[in-house]
């Protein structure tokens, strides 16, 4: 069994609170971090050989062969004969600091233990980051997270091509080639493929659809996950047999929305105050309790904020992605990113062939708040495809080349009563 016990834990729960509270006269509740738990450590003393250090990575043998338990009833176990038993670079001796002192007796030794860093995981706080980039690159803590994810890779509405036509930048997910979202080119592109001549409103939705996508999106996402947003025109788009949505009803959905006036699409795309109005009249001739706000004008911080509240509630933000000043060169345009990089040094890479895009609506399915970086980053479903944003990169494409600045570049902002 373990021969030494100390009240540190990385998850804090009722059964650690009732030990803390027992053996060491203190208790955590779970909002509480547990870096202040960090340099505090229960006294056990112990009658073992503690000569034996075969890997010399600062561990006795007798504590790497048992396993030292937390109040919790956890065990850390690190490797004899590895200094370095999870692989980050520090030595396990280094990450859990263990101090010994004779009893007045001389028959016991004294035992209490300091965690630096978790000497069983490579990345204590869980954040991407491992301890010694923290440590050693970084110079951040590695007991704190410096990332947050609010609603980060958990999907969204996924259409089936039912093996009719070849989606434009498809996305794959359990081996199938299926739209994350919708792309406002595919009826148009299928038609030309086949020859076929596409109509008029076909066309208008290739051409400027893509805030009619986005705002359909949203609803049949809401449709999808909760009972009460249902209505007889989301239901009207089927399911495939792969349990994916199809692309024939999706399609007729979308003019659906248009000839119903609650999105519709001109030769300028589909306005904000338009989807915001949209969005009030879908609510009231269905009974849906669902407010839209056109969030212009806000500072950063506020945006952020708004995009944070409703991940948070399971609400997809549509965003719209002002008009360039220079249409013509890249550089002038946002950058729109296929991957996310995790390897090296550095984490949450932006990387990948970027598309650019300009006076576009994106749909924002997940955030991630990278404070190492100095950066958010947004995951967004265009074009049928998920795509990565760096607001940092946003923020700055609105301040020098957008028509309008935030005036234009803005979130339209979705709550339900």
């Amino acid at each position: 069994c373990p021969v030494i016990s100390f009240s540190v834990s990385n998850k804090i729960n009722k059964k650690m609170n009732d030990a803390l509270t027992k053996h060491g006269g203190m208790s955590m509740t779970n909002n509480q971090s547990k870096e202040i738990l960090r340099n505090w450590a229960f006294g056990s003393r112990v009658n073992a050989d503690l000569s034996i250090d075969d890997d010399k990575d600062g561990i006795w043998d007798v504590f790497e062969k048992a396993g030292i338990a937390l109040p919790s009833g956890e065990v850390i176990h690190t490797k004899v004969g590895v200094p370095d038993s999870d692989g980050d670079h520090i030595k396990d001796g280094d990450e859990l600091k263990i101090v010994c002192s004779q009893d007045a007796d001389q028959e016991y030794v004294k035992v209490r233990c300091n965690l630096i860093t978790w000497p069983d995981d490579p990345d204590s706080d869980g954040d991407g980051y491992e301890d010694d980039l923290e440590i050693d690159f970084y110079n951040s803590d590695p007991m704190k997270s410096d990332v947050l994810k609010i609603r980060w890779d958990q999907g969204f509405i996924y259409i089936d091509s039912e093996g009719e036509v070849d989606l434009w930048t498809p996305y794959q997910i359990d081996g199938y080639t299926v739209g994350y979202g919708g792309n406002q080119s595919w009826k148009e592109l299928e038609k030309e493929k086949k020859g076929e001549i596409p109509s008029d409103l076909e066309v208008k939705i290739s051409n400027c659809g893509c805030g009619l996508i986005s705002s359909t999106d949203v609803l049949l996402y809401l449709s999808e996950n909760r009972e009460e947003f249902k209505t007889y025109l989301t239901k009207s788009v089927n399911h495939t047999s792969r349990g994916y949505l199809g692309y024939e009803s999706y399609f007729s959905l979308l003019k659906l929305m248009h000839e119903k006036s609650y999105f519709p699409v001109t030769d300028f795309g589909v306005m904000p105050y338009a989807i915001v109005n949209g969005f009030s009249q879908y609510s009231k001739q269905y009974d849906k309790k669902l407010n839209a706000m056109w969030t212009v004008g806000v500072d950063d911080m506020d945006e952020l904020r708004l995009i944070c509240a409703m991940l948070k509630k399971d609400i997809p933000a549509p965003l719209l992605i002002g008009y360039s000043t220079n249409k013509e060169k890249n550089e002038c345009k946002l950058a729109l990113y296929p991957e996310l990089d995790n390897a090296g040094r550095e984490r949450n890479v932006l990387q990948g062939k970027p598309s650019y895009t300009h006076w576009h609506y994106v749909t924002v399915t997940g955030l991630l708040i990278d404070d190492i970086r100095g950066d958010a980053i947004l995951e967004v479903s265009s074009w049928g495809k998920k795509y990565y944003i760096s607001y940092k990169q946003l923020r700055y494409y609105t301040n020098n080349y957008c028509v309008g600045g935030d005036l234009i570049t803005s979130v339209i902002a979705i709550f339900t009563e």
